[in-house]
């Protein structure tokens, strides 16, 4: 069912355009009755008239006399009305609009003869008519109630969409963040290891340094700065150093019988005694390259302390025997 909007718009359309025969001359209103197809010509305007070329008033018109006509009809139901367009003198109309109104919604007095206008006349066919444009406005009705289901569904699934799509983003980002993680801690496991390494190194050349720095200075200076028992404790300890259990058993058998047995005796038991602080100084060394491990910080304090700074484990040391810093 057009409203009188869309006549209006049709009729502009039809005075915007031209045909072969010229421009619109005439518009006619035509009402259809379903007895005999019958067709009934209500109005028709032609050019010169004084509602002609203007849209809302001729829509105006027409559609008032459309409605008063169908208002009429004692027949009920919907009326199948057609305006038609005729170009220059051609005399036939080549452009169409078909539309309906509702008739009178109750049956008067009349017999037979009631009806005999309508399109939807009161006999079997206007019953099959009627029933039709009913269905039709059930299923239209059916659909609108279904199209907003469907326009929310679509919205909530392009919703989800794009939240998957987000997700997506999200966890491949995520995983190269994780990923770039994981190659730092590998790198930095690995340069907190060398620096452990090179304070292991560091720490046993500084020592054995320290053992020989008697020696060499007597050496270097070429008189006794330390006293020769110093000196020669430093070198026993330094060699002491170098060997095992197994190399001081194999030194007690080159030396059996080539220097006096107590000689022996005091030499083997003072190379027992440096290795086994050699063991205990190298367990302790451990100790702290486990503890190393455990705290981030050690790492730079190791570092500091390679290089012969002072840290702040040293000032943490009174703490350590129970006194106050």
């Amino acid at each position: 069912m057009h409203s009188r909007d869309e006549i209006r718009d049709w009729l502009k359309e039809v005075f915007e355009a031209v045909e072969e025969a010229g421009a619109c001359s005439v518009v006619s209103l035509k009402h259809y009755s379903n007895v005999g197809d019958r067709e009934t010509e209500l109005q028709s305007l032609r050019s010169g008239m004084p509602k002609w070329g203007n849209p809302d008033e001729m829509a105006a018109f027409l559609d008032t006399i459309a409605t008063r006509h169908a208002k009429g009809l004692t027949g009920g139901g919907a009326q199948q009305f057609e305006l038609g367009a005729i170009f220059g003198t051609s005399g036939k109309p080549t452009r169409f609009l078909p539309f309906s109104r509702i008739g009178a919604l109750s049956f008067g007095a009349g017999g037979s003869a009631a009806g005999a206008l309508s399109s939807e006349p009161p006999t079997a066919i206007g019953q099959v008519q009627q029933h039709m444009r009913q269905s039709e406005v059930l299923v239209q009705t059916a659909v609108a109630q279904i199209q907003p289901t469907f326009q929310v569904q679509n919205a909530i699934i392009a919703d989800l969409r794009k939240r998957i799509a987000e997700l997506e983003f999200e966890s491949r980002e995520l995983f190269v963040a994780l990923r770039q993680q994981l190659i730092d801690t590998a790198q930095l496991a690995h340069d907190s290891r060398m620096k452990e390494l090179e304070y292991l190194r560091a720490t046993e050349e500084r020592r054995k340094l320290i053992r020989l720095l008697p020696a060499l200075t007597n050496a270097i200076s070429g008189r006794t700065v330390f006293p020769e028992s110093t000196e020669d404790t430093a070198i026993v300890e330094a060699l002491a150093g170098t060997i095992d259990g197994s190399d001081i058993a194999e030194l007690a058998k080159a030396l059996d019988g080539k220097v006096a047995p107590e000689v022996l005796t005091v030499l083997t038991s003072r190379f027992a005694t440096l290795r086994e602080r050699r063991v205990a100084e190298e367990e302790e060394l451990r100790k702290i390259s486990r503890e190393t491990k455990k705290s981030p910080i050690s790492f730079v304090v190791a570092e500091r302390d390679a290089g012969g700074e002072p840290t702040a484990e040293d000032k943490a040391l009174p703490e350590r025997k129970g006194e106050k810093p």
